[in-house]
């Protein structure tokens, strides 16, 4: 839905600034597993002995998308009518998560602990334990995209056109799902004190997209 401030040329052109209000819909099927990777040091001998299994996943992205535009159209005497566009908006935005985590079954592969009083004790208790969750996460981002495309005047009332776009929206935060942790509820200790919590962050989302366009002046 848009608004032009300018009108039509003799020969059928459309030229000026517009306004237009657009919403857009994306499911983004990614599933993508990353494994524990980028380990150094001590870092690097717990990896490959206490922790056997280190995922994180995400399945899909799926945003509601609400855009404010301001399009300039290029002045020609031609059909074709090449135009760029810049638009603010939000995305509501919910994305499925789910991680897993398992540590070696051997207690003398288990390093968390090492030093301390009781750590026999601790190397009993997480050896063979898992960390696991699967959740749907939400967040509301704000978003910019930059648009560009071509419209062909068929009519004097009717265009038809091809539009590209690229679109970023800043940081995914979202609180981790309330799954296991060592194979108990997420609690610090196994009498269930000291709740834990945590969440996961992304980098800036961003996509590119074209689509093709049919239009109707009133």
């Amino acid at each position: 839905m848009g608004y032009s401030f300018s009108g039509q040329d003799p020969n059928h052109s459309w030229s000026g600034f517009r306004v237009e209000l657009e919403y857009l819909y994306r499911d983004s099927k990614y599933d993508q597993a990353s494994d524990l990777s980028g380990a150094a040091g001590a870092s690097l001998a717990k990896s490959q002995q206490e922790i056997v299994v280190g995922r994180d996943q995400i399945g899909s992205i799926t945003s509601h998308d609400l855009f404010g535009n301001l399009y300039f159209d290029f002045i020609n005497r031609s059909r074709f009518i090449p135009y760029v566009g810049v638009g603010v908006g939000v995305g509501f935005t919910d994305v499925d998560y789910g991680y897993l985590w398992a540590r070696n079954a051997d207690p003398t592969k288990i390093k968390t602990g090492a030093g301390l009083p009781n750590e026999n004790e601790i190397r009993k208790n997480l050896a063979g334990t898992v960390s696991t969750g699967q959740t749907t996460l939400s967040d509301t981002l704000l978003g910019f995209q930059v648009l560009f495309g071509v419209d062909y005047a068929v009519t004097e009332t009717m265009s038809l056109g091809l539009k590209g776009r690229w679109v970023n929206f800043d940081t995914f935060r979202g609180e981790a799902p309330s799954g296991l942790l060592r194979s108990h509820v997420p609690n610090l200790r196994l009498d269930g004190s000291e709740p834990v919590s945590g969440g996961i962050k992304t980098d800036d989302i961003e996509f590119f997209g074209a689509s093709v366009n049919l239009k109707y002046r009133f």
